[in-house]
């Protein structure tokens, strides 16, 4: 069974594995930009496996009030396609997005320049 986590604590060398496992050379080329990337993110979802493998990722970039961008979906091969790692991504877990982004309009709403 895979289990999602959403803003997990990444270990980055799993993280590095998995880019790897895809051929993302551009980004395992740059692990100190990744890691960044990821720090930067607006939303951060983890999928790890029975073993607590880190199994897919994705993440939420944008500015934070009105435009989120998924960027770099990335799923073991052998599991995405049985699994629907995209799918579950994609469909079930927007809400935690779409209120992580709400919560985040309703804070900036408030503040007083």
């Amino acid at each position: 069974m895979i289990r999602y986590v959403c803003n997990p604590q990444l270990d980055f060398a799993a993280v590095l594995d998995l880019y790897a496992s895809v051929s993302w050379s551009n980004y395992t080329n740059h692990p100190r930009r990744l890691e960044q990337a990821f720090h930067q993110s607006l939303f951060v979802m983890a999928a790890y496996d029975d073993d607590e493998e880190l199994v897919g990722l994705i993440r939420a970039v944008g500015d934070g009030l009105t435009i989120v961008f998924y960027s770099g979906f990335a799923g073991v091969s052998t599991l995405s396609a049985s699994e629907g790692l995209a799918g579950v991504f994609l469909s079930r877990r927007w809400y935690d997005l779409r209120m992580f982004t709400k919560s985040s309009w309703q804070r900036s709403s408030q503040t007083k320049i």
